[in-house]
């Protein structure tokens, strides 16, 4: 099941690749809404996945403190100020919280186990609907398009996959895929020298 999550991934790339940019240079605006001209809902894309990773990180490192966005941003490579528009969402949708002062920074709203992946993706994304419609069944002039079933079905599929998936699970299932393929760590070279006999 773990894996349906870069299944359902690969499915979105296709039609969302021409959106990254437009929704990485664009306001965003409140939770769920996009601010393009058009109104169309924007899909799954990189802010969705940014948001879970960042989420994650956050998760193993908050337990000793609050945790600077700096520091997810430099582990992760994402983008401090996009960074930064992601943790706003986040916490207007309660899922974290800011602590100010020194030493602050960002930590989880609630426990690992009370937050779900498809908290975090409407957070920032606001409903997924694959459908042209966005579910009023009328794409087509005000009638239902021949494949409204088929993005319906998927539109549940993908909601309650996520939503099924704590936190705290997913969490725990990456430590166990680090920990299974392990991590390569250099080992220093000795190097005897004998000195020669007088």
């Amino acid at each position: 099941m773990f894996y349906c999550w870069v299944f359902f991934i690969n499915i979105l790339d296709s039609q969302t690749r021409l959106l990254e940019k437009s929704a990485r240079d664009r306001p965003l605006g409140p939770v769920g809404q996009s601010t393009s001209s058009e109104g169309k809902t924007v899909k799954l894309t990189t802010r969705g996945r940014f948001a879970v990773t960042s989420m994650i990180d956050l998760s193993l490192h908050s337990e000793n403190g609050p945790v600077r966005l700096a520091d997810i941003a430099k582990r992760q490579k994402i983008s401090l100020p996009y960074l930064e528009q992601i943790f706003g969402k986040l916490r207007r949708a309660e899922l974290v919280k800011s602590v100010r002062g020194p030493g602050g920074g960002y930590r989880l709203g609630r426990d690992a186990s009370e937050i779900s992946a498809g908290e975090i993706v409407e957070a920032v994304e606001g409903i997924m609907d694959m459908s042209q419609c966005q579910g009023g069944a009328a794409c087509r002039g005000g009638a239902q398009c021949l494949a409204h079933g088929l993005w319906a079905d998927l539109n549940a599929k993908m909601a309650e996959f996520l939503n099924a998936q704590s936190l705290q699970s997913i969490k725990e299932k990456s430590l166990k895929e680090h920990a299974h393929h392990g991590e390569v760590r250099e080992q220093p070279i000795i190097v005897h020298i004998t000195e020669p006999k007088s």
